[in-house]
Formats: structure tokens, C-alpha cells, sequence
């Protein structure tokens, strides 16, 4: 009776292997002769160093479903656009919808990587809190070179700091040093937790589709790479890259 019911226990195991969980298996790397190579500007837990991060993971992903091997790499924020918009790169990410405007030769992949929030963090509610304007008198701070953030930041406080760090950032709201920390949703998701912020409280001010810009010339692979991040949509794989990196939502 005992080896029968051991047995059964692992049955059950070997069918919940077979049956499909809530996404989609790892997609396993081709073999790639002529690899393809991106570029980005973005920080953790967007991006870090040997293709890790949200974005190196969906691209990973994403590329392997076509039979394509990438490697993306980390660059300044401004370089990394210009340099993809001469060709010194297949393509860019993850940048605002917008951004594609003023660069004639990248094309927008469709679907967006993600819809990215920007938002207002606080250790308490301010309810008052809604829009940028809304943030005239209190003590504000983002980090260095999120350009966007710092213009929406200019046109309605005279002053407002800027922390060299995200972790620097979210230690200052920690302390009481500044009412908000203004950044997206996902980098102040993972920096409040990582210094043990746990009353965590914030507002939406705006939010954007995020894409992979292709250069023109490699415009032929944007249909089939288009088809791929929209099955890891549907699939739940972007979800669950998301929130293994950032550990939200649990």
C-alpha cells in the first residue's frame, strides 16, 4: 500500500511537469552564427551587465523564438539612441513611443515591451498627490539623467534633487530627507524594496507604451519579432519575466 501511494505522489508530479503552468518555458538559445546585438540606456531592474534585467530577458526571449541569438549591451542613454539611429546597432530599448519621432531611421516594434508608469513614491498618503503640479511645495527628488522626469519636475518646482542612484534615491525618502521619489513604476518598486521601505505608498502621474526600436534596415525581421513579444504577451512570459526580476507582484 505504501509503494502504491508513493507511486501515485509520483504520477501527480510527472503530470503537473507535463501540464502547462501560467507561461511559457524558456525558449533555448539557438545556435546563432551572425548574433544580433542591442543597445540600452536603461538602469536596473530594466537592465544590468551580461544580459540581465527586464529588457535583456524579453529580448532573449523573444529573438530565441525566431531562431535568433542577442546579446544586448549597456551604453548611455543619449549614445545608445544616436548610435542605433546610424546602424551601429540592430536596434534600441526600451524608449517611449514618442522618442521614434525624432529619429527618421528606427521604427517602432509593435507590441509595446510594456506599459511603464511614472510615479510619485511616499512613505505616507498625500492625498492632495495627483499631478505633477500637485507636487508645487513638497520636497522632491528622481535620479540623475531621467530627462523626462526632471523637465516635468522643472515646470512646477523651483528646486528638486537629483540622487546620483536609485538606491541612494529611496535611502533619502527612507530617512524623511524628501516627500517623493519620482521614477517608474518598476525601478521604485524593486530600490524601495532593496532598502527595506515597507509602507510603500504611490500615485500615477503618467504613463507610456515602451518599445524596442528596430533600425530600417533591419526592418524585415519586425513582423516575426512582432508575432514573438505578442505570444510572450499572451502567454503570460512578459508578466512573469517582470516579476521574477522585480519579485512584484507577488
Amino acid at each position: 500500500m505504501f509503494c502504491g501511494r508513493l507511486y501515485v505522489q509520483a504520477l501527480i508530479g510527472v503530470v503537473f511537469l507535463i501540464l502547462p503552468s501560467g507561461s511559457a518555458a524558456a525558449c533555448e538559445a539557438p545556435v546563432d552564427p551572425n548574433p544580433i546585438t542591442l543597445s540600452t540606456g536603461f538602469n536596473w531592474p530594466h537592465a544590468g551587465s551580461n544580459n540581465t534585467g527586464i529588457f535583456p530577458v524579453m529580448m532573449k526571449e523573444a529573438f530565441c523564438r525566431i531562431g535568433r541569438e542577442v546579446n544586448v549591451v549597456r551604453v548611455p542613454t543619449a549614445r545608445s539612441i544616436r548610435q542605433a539611429s546610424v546602424g551601429l546597432f540592430f536596434g534600441e530599448g526600451p524608449r517611449r513611443w514618442s522618442v521614434v519621432s525624432q529619429f527618421t531611421d528606427l521604427q517602432l516594434l509593435q507590441p509595446p515591451l510594456y506599459q511603464l508608469k511614472f510615479m510619485a513614491f511616499s512613505i505616507e498618503p498625500f492625498p492632495d498627490v495627483k499631478t505633477y503640479n500637485d507636487l508645487a511645495g513638497y520636497r522632491a527628488a528622481t535620479v540623475i539623467g531621467r530627462k523626462s522626469v526632471e523637465g516635468s519636475l522643472a515646470a512646477v518646482l523651483e528646486d528638486f534633487t537629483t540622487a546620483s542612484n536609485e538606491t541612494l534615491a529611496f535611502q533619502m525618502l527612507k530617512v524623511g530627507r524628501v516627500d517623493f521619489i519620482v521614477i517608474d513604476e518598476l525601478t521604485g518598486l524593486y530600490f524601495a524594496k532593496a532598502v527595506g521601505i515597507d509602507n510603500l505608498h504611490s500615485v500615477v502621474l503618467e504613463e507610456h507604451p515602451f518599445h524596442l526600436l528596430v533600425h530600417v534596415n533591419n526592418r524585415v525581421l519586425l513582423p516575426t519579432l512582432g508575432n514573438a513579444l505578442q505570444g510572450m504577451h499572451a502567454d503570460g512570459t512578459v508578466a512573469k519575466i517582470i516579476r521574477d526580476v522585480v519579485g512584484w507582484p507577488r
